[in-house]
């Protein structure tokens, strides 16, 4: 059966980007019978709740659940391991990877919808549904955007695990939001939080010399000159300043500085 989902939010994986498989046990790329590395493409669809309402109780819940009786009519859906295919996003259960659904960004006062399939979804913004408009840059596409999905919905009978699986097939682009940082990115603000701090004697490059970094922990005597001390009033505009001290051109010639070196002060 293809049921159309209301539009929620993308809180997990992306329609367009593939996903290694990982085998449970070895938590190594699973590879199929040609030993090729099994991929799928995920999407984690927050769906927002109503008050005292279960998933099953939704129009597109209670189709889901038509299609378990039918595919499982000896009771296997009423068994608590079912695998639905459905999160919900307020549980304080852990899941496998030991994590809190509540914990996750996006996912507290919603269902949680998790498509997989192993081939590619097509995906379109709204309006633009000719074959021509289909999506080609994923990068159009981010977590954190609204969007609705036709999925093929379907028993996994027979199975020792039974369920259901839930495939999506095409994905309308439905409006923008704000991103989020799935547990699999790398948030760059939160990471470099703590301003960077130099460490002593570093250098930096100066024209082709190489000098020491003044805010470095270590005074930077820049160009070894003895006898010459740096004037302490302003200096005049023929005084060209290198690493923090001013000096003059002859002065810099005689410490073998070249003109091009010059030039780049």
């Amino acid at each position: 059966m293809e049921i159309l989902t209301p539009v929620g939010r993308i809180v997990g994986g992306h329609p367009m980007t593939k996903r290694i498989i990982k085998d449970d046990k070895t938590g190594k790329p699973a590879l199929n019978d040609d030993g090729d590395q099994k991929f799928n493409f995920y999407i984690g669809l927050a769906i927002p709740k109503t008050p005292g309402q279960d998933w099953k109780q939704t129009e597109w819940g209670a189709q889901i659940q038509a299609v378990a009786v039918a595919d499982w009519p000896n009771g296997e859906h009423m068994q608590p391991t079912f695998a639905w295919k459905i999160t919900d996003g307020d549980s304080i259960i852990p899941n496998k990877a030991g994590k809190l659904p509540s914990s996750k960004e996006g996912f507290p006062g919603h269902w949680i919808i998790n498509l997989s399939t192993g081939l590619p979804i097509k995906c379109f913004h709204t309006g633009k549904f000719n074959p021509m408009d289909q999506i080609q840059d994923e990068k159009m596409i981010k977590p954190g955007d609204y969007i609705r999905v036709m999925m093929r919905v379907k028993g996994n009978n027979p199975s020792q695990s039974p369920g259901v699986y839930l495939n999506p097939q095409v994905v309308e682009v439905v409006q923008a939001g704000e991103r989020i940082a799935l547990e699999t990115e790398i948030d760059a603000a939160a990471a470099f939080a703590v301003p960077p701090v130099m460490p002593a004697g570093a250098q930096v490059m100066l024209g082709q010399a190489v000098v020491h970094n003044q805010n470095a922990i270590t005074p930077p005597p820049t160009v070894q000159m003895p006898g010459i001390v740096p004037p302490a009033i302003t200096p005049a505009p023929d005084l060209l300043n290198v690493g923090g001290n001013q000096y003059t051109r002859e002065q810099l010639k005689t410490a073998g500085w070249s003109d091009e070196q010059i030039a780049k002060v």
